[in-house]
């Protein structure tokens, strides 16, 4: 089933492919998002763990060039809680031994404003049931952006088509989707200032050079640059066009810099052209929507969890003498029950996964990735709490879900999935995983 979904845009490249490859999927976006940095009028920028901040100042002109309307929130962009896995009151880990946190309690973290700001955009738009993120190699934003919508208000479902996508795939989608990227940060080595409003298209051959040379992620995934975007297919309704900026260099390292957008305008040229082709009147600019304060949902009612259902033989499994383990078409036991709903087979596969992977000396900690089939992907919602209970919501494995329709379902079955495990990877990979990650961000912010 297509999802109305409220976009997490930063003004970059990689939220607007995101948008653009959703849609192509049928998903239709319904409004657009953004966390700002104080003072974001000014065009400055702020280092944060999560959010792109330069160029914060030209999210109104994206409302406008996109037609859609803009949530705001300001944040201090502050990351109270640094860990991969993201953890707050509500949502605590099993122990601090298996996954070791650095929460100052004394700074409010900056998820906690995407959560209000996600509440505030549900309040105007309650017709949306997802949220797309341009996510692509950040276990520390899928994350926090998967522990954020499966909170109470929202239960929402995560769009992430960039996800794990190569890098030169990335890439060859700016020129298909027309989108003009041009960088608004530097901060890598084989980057100077003059690289500064180039196209990140036309550097490419740049990007690959590097990339032979260093390991330069050529899109930017590292925090190599960061860039804005100009015009792209999304952009019906005008395109940005820049005519005052300066450029900051940071004065330690020169290699470090970002451009600070003093004046811009919307050039309507494309919606003026579009308009006379159809003769219809112009539409007014697009609402931008200030979220402030802070809105508490209604907890939802506690149930007892359902005991799981009787346990079927093992289905198809695959092992190798490295210790991985492939358990694939786990089917529920409760697939030929006509009462049995989608909650009922999820918690059937579940008790079968458990079961297999005791079988082989694994625990759910040691699954790296799962399928998950739907007869229909609206049942996603559904499944989500049954499935948290047995992988929880500290760095869970990668996840698949594709909704195949019943009439490609064997009859009787709602929910299928296949299960990947590794012997002694799980939580320890994971937490190594964190380590590098908290690591590599500390070296990425300490060049600004």
């Amino acid at each position: 089933m297509p999802h109305s979904f409220v976009a997490l845009v930063s003004g970059g490249k990689d939220s607007m492919l995101a948008i653009l490859e959703a849609a192509k999927y049928g998903h239709a976006c319904l409004a657009i998002a953004h966390i700002a940095p104080p003072n974001a009028a000014a065009g400055d920028d702020k280092n944060s763990f999560m959010y792109q901040s330069v160029g914060s100042n030209l999210l109104p002109a994206i409302s406008q060039c996109m037609n859609l309307p803009c949530v705001i929130r300001e944040s201090n962009q502050v990351a109270g809680d640094r860990s991969l896995a993201y953890t707050d009151a509500t949502d605590a880990l099993p122990s601090s031994e298996d996954a070791p946190s650095s929460i100052e309690a004394s700074s409010p973290d900056e998820i906690e404003d995407l959560y209000q700001l996600l509440l505030t955009t549900l309040e105007h738009f309650p017709s949306i049931t997802a949220v797309c993120t341009g996510a692509i190699f950040s276990t520390y934003q899928r994350c926090r952006v998967e522990q954020i919508c499966s909170r109470a208000g929202l239960d929402l479902v995560c769009l992430s088509y960039l996800w794990r996508q190569p890098q030169a795939h990335i890439m060859s989608l700016l020129p298909h989707y027309n989108i003009d990227a041009r960088l608004i940060k530097v901060s890598s080595g084989g980057l100077t200032p003059r690289h500064l409003m180039k196209s990140a298209t036309a550097l490419l051959p740049h990007f690959n050079k590097l990339n032979a040379l260093y390991d330069f992620h050529v899109a930017g995934e590292g925090g190599e640059y960061e860039t804005i975007v100009l015009d792209c297919d999304l952009y019906t309704h005008g395109t940005i066009v820049v005519t005052g900026h300066t450029v900051e260099i940071d004065d330690e390292n020169e290699d470090n810099a970002f451009v600070r957008v003093t004046d811009h305008h919307v050039d309507a040229a494309k919606s003026l052209a579009k308009s006379a082709q159809s003769q219809a009147p112009q539409v007014p600019p697009p609402v931008i929507i200030y979220s402030t304060g802070v809105i508490t949902p209604n907890a939802p009612a506690s149930a007892s969890a359902p005991l799981p259902p009787p346990i079927l033989p093992l289905p198809h499994i695959v092992t190798t003498n490295g210790g991985f383990v492939a358990i694939e078409t786990i089917y529920p036991d409760t697939a030929q029950d006509p009462d049995a709903t989608v909650v009922t087979q999820a918690l059937s596969i579940l008790a079968t996964i458990s079961a297999t992977l005791s079988h082989h000396n694994l625990t759910p900690l040691d699954v790296t990735y799962t399928h998950v089939y739907l007869a229909s992907i609206a049942d996603f919602a559904q499944i989500n709490a049954p499935y948290r209970h047995l992988f929880g919501t500290s760095l869970p494995p990668s996840r698949a879900c594709v909704g195949l329709g019943a009439a490609n379902m064997p009859p009787g079955v709602r929910v299928y999935m296949d299960v990947y495990a590794s012997a002694g990877s799980g939580r320890q990979m994971r937490l190594k995983e964190q380590e590098r990650g908290y690591e590599h961000n500390k070296v990425s912010h300490a060049r600004v």
